[in-house]
C-alpha cells in the first residue's frame, strides 16, 4: 500500500525495477513507420481535429480533451480506463510522462497488471507526435482494435514494458513470492506458469533437486 507523507500525501515506493525502453533496439526510421501507421489508423478512425475546431483564435492552442471509441481512445484517462475494463489491447505512453519516479512505479506496476490483455509500450516523443499528426494535446493512446499488420509489426519490433530481469531480482522473488512443492497429487489442477529468467534463480536455491517442481508466481496487484 502507498505510504502516508506528512499532510496525508500518499507516495509509492518500491524496489522493483521497471523497463521502460521499449523501443531500445529499433532504428528511427522502422519506428517512424511504425508510428506512422497508428497515427494513419487513428485518423481513419476519427481522431484528428481540424485546427479551426479547437478554441484558440490563432490556434495554437490543442485541444486537450479525452476521446474515445469502439476503436481507440486518446487522453490519459480514456488510456487508463480502457486498461481498466480490458478494452485496450495496446497502449502507448511518451517517455516523458513516466519520468517522475513515482508515477513511473504506478504506471509500471499497472502496466504488469493487465498485461494478460494489454500490451503497454512507451514512445520517445509521442507528445509532440500527437500534436502533429491528430491536432491534440496528450500523453496516451489506446488501441481496442489493432491492425493485424500492426499489431504483428509492434509484437516483433517493440518491448512491452515489463520488470528489469536480473538474477538479483529474481532470486528475490522466488525466495519471497514463489512456492515449490514437489508432490504432483497436490497440484495436478494447477496452471504452471514460467516466465523469463527464472530457471538461473532457481538453479542459485539448488531447485533442481526437486524431482517435481511447480512455481506459482503472485500476481501484482494494483
Amino acid at each position: 500500500m502507498p505510504k502516508q507523507r506528512l499532510g496525508g500525501l500518499p507516495y509509492l515506493k518500491t524496489s522493483l525495477k521497471f523497463n521502460w525502453n521499449s523501443s531500445e533496439n529499433v532504428d528511427s526510421n522502422e519506428l517512424s513507420s511504425i508510428m506512422l501507421k497508428l497515427f494513419d489508423f487513428l485518423k481513419l478512425n476519427g481522431f484528428s481535429v481540424p485546427k479551426n475546431d479547437c478554441l484558440s483564435p490563432s490556434n495554437d492552442v490543442l485541444c486537450v480533451d479525452d476521446f474515445s471509441n469502439s476503436q481507440a481512445s486518446i487522453g490519459l484517462q480514456s488510456t487508463l480506463d480502457a486498461m481498466f475494463d480490458s478494452s485496450a489491447c495496446c497502449v502507448f505512453f511518451d517517455a516523458d510522462s513516466i519520468r517522475p519516479s513515482a508515477v513511473a512505479s504506478a504506471l509500471g506496476l499497472y502496466s504488469i497488471n493487465c498485461s494478460e490483455t494489454t500490451s503497454v509500450y512507451c514512445i520517445p516523443g509521442l507528445i509532440h507526435q500527437i500534436s502533429l499528426s491528430l491536432n491534440r494535446k496528450s500523453e496516451a493512446i489506446a488501441l481496442k482494435q489493432c491492425p493485424h499488420d500492426l499489431l504483428a509489426e509492434l509484437k516483433s519490433s517493440l518491448s512491452p514494458v515489463g520488470i528489469m530481469q536480473s538474477k538479483k531480482l529474481f532470486l528475490i522473488c522466488v525466495l519471497s513470492l514463489v512456492v515449490v512443492l514437489s508432490d504432483f497429487a497436490a497440484v495436478k489442477s494447477a496452471t504452471i506458469q514460467l516466465v523469463d529468467g527464472i530457471h538461473a534463480a532457481l538453479s542459485s536455491i539448488k531447485a533442481h533437486k526437486f524431482k517435481k517442481m511447480y512455481v506459482y508466481i503472485a500476481k501484482l496487484v494494483v
